[in-house]
Protein backbone atom coordinates (compact mmCIF):
# COMPACT_ATOMS: atom_id res chain seq x y z
CA UNK A 1 0.00 0.00 0.00
CA UNK A 2 1.34 3.44 -0.80
CA UNK A 3 2.48 5.90 1.86
CA UNK A 4 -0.46 8.67 2.89
CA UNK A 5 1.65 11.22 1.38
CA UNK A 6 0.83 9.59 -2.02
CA UNK A 7 -2.90 8.87 -1.34
CA UNK A 8 -4.06 12.51 -0.65
CA UNK A 9 -7.57 11.58 -1.42
CA UNK A 10 -7.54 9.23 1.52
CA UNK A 11 -7.07 11.94 3.93
CA UNK A 12 -10.47 13.64 4.64
CA UNK A 13 -11.92 10.09 5.14
CA UNK A 14 -9.36 9.10 7.47
CA UNK A 15 -9.85 12.04 9.40
CA UNK A 16 -14.10 11.71 9.66
CA UNK A 17 -13.29 8.25 11.02
CA UNK A 18 -10.57 9.42 13.44
CA UNK A 19 -13.14 12.20 14.94
CA UNK A 20 -16.04 10.08 14.74
CA UNK A 21 -13.69 7.45 16.72
CA UNK A 22 -12.73 10.20 19.01
CA UNK A 23 -16.25 11.55 19.52
CA UNK A 24 -17.43 7.87 20.55
CA UNK A 25 -14.97 7.43 22.76
CA UNK A 26 -15.29 10.71 24.54
CA UNK A 27 -19.15 10.56 24.65
CA UNK A 28 -19.53 14.43 22.48
CA UNK A 29 -19.28 15.16 18.81
CA UNK A 30 -15.39 16.42 18.21
CA UNK A 31 -15.35 18.66 14.70
CA UNK A 32 -12.86 20.47 12.88
CA UNK A 33 -12.96 23.44 10.90
CA UNK A 34 -11.81 24.41 6.91
CA UNK A 35 -8.52 26.19 7.92
CA UNK A 36 -7.15 23.10 10.30
CA UNK A 37 -8.66 20.19 7.32
CA UNK A 38 -6.51 22.07 4.78
CA UNK A 39 -3.34 22.07 7.04
CA UNK A 40 -3.90 18.21 7.35
CA UNK A 41 -4.50 17.92 3.77
CA UNK A 42 -0.84 19.81 2.76
CA UNK A 43 1.12 18.10 5.66
CA UNK A 44 3.94 15.70 3.96
CA UNK A 45 2.46 12.60 6.61
CA UNK A 46 6.15 11.07 6.70
CA UNK A 47 4.63 9.10 10.10
CA UNK A 48 1.57 7.50 7.49
CA UNK A 49 -1.70 6.76 8.84
CA UNK A 50 -0.49 6.18 12.62
CA UNK A 51 0.82 9.84 12.80
CA UNK A 52 -2.30 11.28 11.55
CA UNK A 53 -4.44 8.94 14.25
CA UNK A 54 -2.09 10.70 16.74
CA UNK A 55 -3.11 14.45 15.38
CA UNK A 56 -6.32 14.29 15.78
CA UNK A 57 -6.36 12.53 19.30
CA UNK A 58 -4.01 15.44 20.51
CA UNK A 59 -5.45 18.15 18.52
CA UNK A 60 -8.83 16.96 20.41
CA UNK A 61 -7.15 17.07 23.84
CA UNK A 62 -5.95 20.39 23.25
CA UNK A 63 -9.07 22.35 21.50
CA UNK A 64 -11.51 24.15 22.99
CA UNK A 65 -15.30 23.10 22.26
CA UNK A 66 -14.80 20.24 20.75
CA UNK A 67 -13.61 22.25 17.40
CA UNK A 68 -10.19 20.84 16.50
CA UNK A 69 -8.84 24.35 15.13
CA UNK A 70 -4.92 25.29 13.15
CA UNK A 71 -3.23 25.97 16.57
CA UNK A 72 -4.23 22.70 18.17
CA UNK A 73 -3.06 20.98 14.86
CA UNK A 74 0.11 22.97 14.09
CA UNK A 75 1.19 22.01 18.01
CA UNK A 76 -0.51 18.50 17.44
CA UNK A 77 1.67 17.67 14.43
CA UNK A 78 5.37 16.60 15.70
CA UNK A 79 8.37 18.32 14.19
CA UNK A 80 11.20 15.19 15.46
CA UNK A 81 15.16 17.13 16.33
CA UNK A 82 16.30 17.94 13.02
CA UNK A 83 12.88 17.42 11.09
CA UNK A 84 10.70 20.45 10.12
CA UNK A 85 7.57 19.95 10.05
CA UNK A 86 6.58 20.44 6.58
CA UNK A 87 3.14 22.46 6.20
Amino acid sequence: MPPLRERREDIPLLIEHFLQRESARRGEKLEINAEAMEILERYSWPGNIRELQHVIELGGILCDNNLIQPKDILKAIPAAPGRRASI
